[in-house]
């Protein structure tokens, strides 16, 4: 039995690049995207990948390059988050032949799902490093486009569903997977504080004291007569001036920094 892996060129995942184009029409409009790949890799160790560049998931197929793909382990292994190829080694085999196919400056999104993880490896010309510049500004619009690519692709994954590949994946054991390194949030917002200085209006002292206590927004409102909304907006004032990115972590940083934040108000 022989471990390489044998693809019609009929097969489905070589068959949809008219309907991939059109979907990801915008992509290449608004950013200069030129190359989408969706990959889900299963549970069981099935996988489907669909390209609008068929002859380099030909080639990806033909010439093994998975057994080298940092993105083809385990789909256990992987958290929602989004990689720049730029941080990948730069030994990585499959970036250095997709260069090959005009493929370059890309971007990967990881999105684990119950059955498996989903990925999708956005990528532009070689000539266009300017490219990523605007995903770093807007992470947060192609996450939506992806989202809506899904309700909008339902169809092709349905039918993609039905050609599903058994990789013979031997893998490269020494290519490990980036996982980023945890920053300490509060002792970075820390070091922060003391050389920003902010004072707090007296609505915002007001909600932080009430906030401390446990209130809940709506219970901060009716004991200072004023509407959840305006709470909101206090509460979201203090979280941009500590640059804290939820209640949570503003609660954590009040507790901290209490004492130099009543100081400050006094002054």
């Amino acid at each position: 039995m022989t471990n390489e892996l044998i693809i019609s060129n009929q097969h489905f995942f070589f068959s949809v690049t008219e309907q991939l184009n059109a979907l990801v029409k915008p992509l290449k409009d608004y950013f200069g995207i030129t190359s989408f790949v969706y990959l889900k890799n299963f549970h069981n160790g099935e996988e489907l990948r669909l390209s609008n560049q068929p002859e380099w998931i030909d080639y990806y197929y033909h010439h093994q390059l998975y057994k080298h793909n940092v993105f083809e382990r385990a789909p256990g292994k992987y958290k929602k988050q989004h990689i720049l190829w730029a941080a990948l080694p730069e030994n990585t085999q499959t970036l250095h032949f997709a260069k090959k196919f005009g493929i370059d400056y890309g971007i990967t999104f990881i999105n684990p799902v119950a059955d498996g993880c989903e990925f999708f490896f956005l990528g532009t010309t070689p000539d266009r490093p300017d490219v990523m510049a605007r995903y770093i500004s807007h992470l947060d619009l192609l996450e939506q486009f992806l989202l809506s690519w899904k309700e909008n692709a339902n169809g092709l994954l349905q039918d993609a569903d039905k050609h599903r590949l058994i990789l013979p994946k031997e893998l490269d054991k020494e290519i490990a997977f980036l996982q980023p390194e945890k920053i300490d949030t509060q002792a970075f917002l820390s070091t922060v504080s003391n050389k920003t200085q902010f004072k707090m209006t007296d609505r915002e002292g007001a909600c932080a004291a009430l906030l401390l206590r446990g209130y809940t927004m709506k219970m901060i409102g009716q004991s200072l007569d004023i509407s959840p909304r305006t709470v909101e907006t206090h509460l979201d004032n203090l979280k941009r001036k500590t640059g804290s990115f939820s209640k949570g972590s503003l609660i954590k940083y009040l507790e901290a920094n209490l004492f130099s934040l009543v100081k400050r108000r006094s002054e």
